[in-house]
């Protein structure tokens, strides 16, 4: 906030510079790494298959300039270092009927591992109970679709499809923390245990 009078040492005075120049900001790193090898084989239509592996690093600190009690900067893990690896596994089959009509179906299971390398706890508790020691979560996800392609004429083509998605919550949704600045008022967090994010679509 360098260029908003909040970043003075009194706030709308705009005229006194704080030590540096500014009274909050966040540092931000993230970092993904992984592969995947897939094949395809034919035998009654086409199927392809395949495993991905991935690992994603988040880390945020926040520093914000504390006016009253102890006055000064000080530094929190907002995103607490959180590693997620995934592995999935992944299959779709491709099969026409006749010349008109073609199915298409596929299939994902993810595996999943989700931690923070920062303990936060003492900051969830103040506003969730009951969470468990280890705020590590394992999840198993699983996903699919089917449609169909019906080529009604030359030009003109229906289909239908119906689709599950399931994710892992990002490390903001379940592992955010951030205390808030006054002696009152609410901070911001996350919640570790959050369930899985889970959507189904129907299309026509």
């Amino acid at each position: 906030d360098a260029h908003r009078c909040s970043s003075w040492a009194t706030v709308g005075d705009c005229a006194t510079v704080l030590p540096e120049g500014w009274s909050m900001r966040t540092l931000a790193e993230s970092w993904v790494v992984g592969g995947a090898v897939e094949g395809a084989f034919e035998s009654v239509g086409e199927t392809t298959a395949g495993v991905d592996f991935s690992v994603r690093g988040w880390n945020a600190e926040t520093t914000r300039y504390r006016r009253a009690g102890t006055v000064g900067y000080f530094d929190e893990d907002s995103i607490p270092d959180v590693r997620t690896v995934d592995v999935g596994l992944r299959a779709q089959h491709d099969l026409a009927l006749g010349d008109r009509v073609n199915v298409r179906a596929g299939l994902r299971l993810d595996l999943t591992r989700a931690e923070a390398g920062n303990d936060r706890s003492a900051e969830y508790a103040k506003y969730f109970s009951g969470l468990p020691a280890d705020l590590g979560r394992d999840d198993v996800l699983l996903s699919g679709n089917v449609q169909a392609d019906v080529r009604i004429t030359e030009s003109v083509t229906a289909f239908a499809g119906y689709g599950h998605g399931a994710r892992v919550p990002d490390p903001q949704e379940s592992y955010f923390a951030l205390s808030p600045m006054g002696a009152t008022g609410p901070g911001t967090v996350g919640l570790p245990t959050l369930e899985a994010v889970r959507n189904d679509e129907l299309d026509l």
